[in-house]
């Protein structure tokens, strides 16, 4: 089984969680965040990274 994509689960659920989040049907509501699919490739990149130090701190025998 393929490993959950954390870094879109974090995203999604910080998005959910602001006064200005993601609706469901995808649109934005006031000064909204974009879905994750429309994050520039770098955004992406760096929620990656800040998942990856927070599962590595929290499992340090796999860490890199």
């Amino acid at each position: 089984m393929p490993e959950p994509d954390y870094a879109r689960i974090a995203y999604e659920a910080y998005a959910a969680n602001q006064p200005w989040h993601v609706s469901p049907d995808g649109t934005r509501g006031r000064a909204g965040l974009m879905p994750w699919e429309m994050l520039p490739q770098g955004l992406r990149d760096a929620w990656q990274v800040a998942i990856d130090a927070v599962l590595n701190a929290l499992r340090p025998e796999d860490a890199y």
